[in-house]
C-alpha cells in the first residue's frame, strides 16, 4: 500500500507541475496577444486620424472615411469590425 501512495504522490506532483506550466504559458500568451491587439488598434487609429488630417480640405471626407473603411474591412475580414470599433481605435490613438 505504501508503494501505491508513493506512485500516487509522484503522479500528483507530475500533474500539478504540468498544470502549473500550462497555466503560466496560457497566461503569458493571453497577455502577449492583448499587447499585440492594443498596438494594432492604436496603429489603425493612427492611420485613420492621419488619413483624415491629410484630406482635411474636404470636411465630408472625415465623416465618410470610417464608413468607407468599414465596408472594405467587412468585405475582407467579415464581421470582425464595426463602426464603433473603428471609432474606438481612432479615439485610442487620439488619447495618447
Amino acid at each position: 500500500m505504501n508503494n501505491k501512495n508513493n506512485i500516487d504522490r509522484v503522479r500528483d506532483y507530475a500533474f500539478n507541475s504540468i498544470k502549473t506550466l500550462m497555466d503560466k504559458a496560457r497566461n503569458e500568451v493571453a497577455r502577449e496577444v492583448n499587447n499585440i491587439l492594443v498596438q494594432t488598434y492604436w496603429e489603425i487609429g493612427r492611420i485613420i486620424v492621419e488619413d483624415e488630417q491629410g484630406h482635411s480640405e474636404r470636411a465630408e471626407y472625415g465623416k465618410e472615411i470610417i464608413n468607407d473603411l468599414l465596408r472594405q474591412l467587412i468585405r475582407e475580414y467579415g464581421g470582425e469590425f464595426s463602426r464603433s470599433n473603428l471609432q474606438n481605435m481612432r479615439n485610442l490613438y487620439l488619447a495618447n
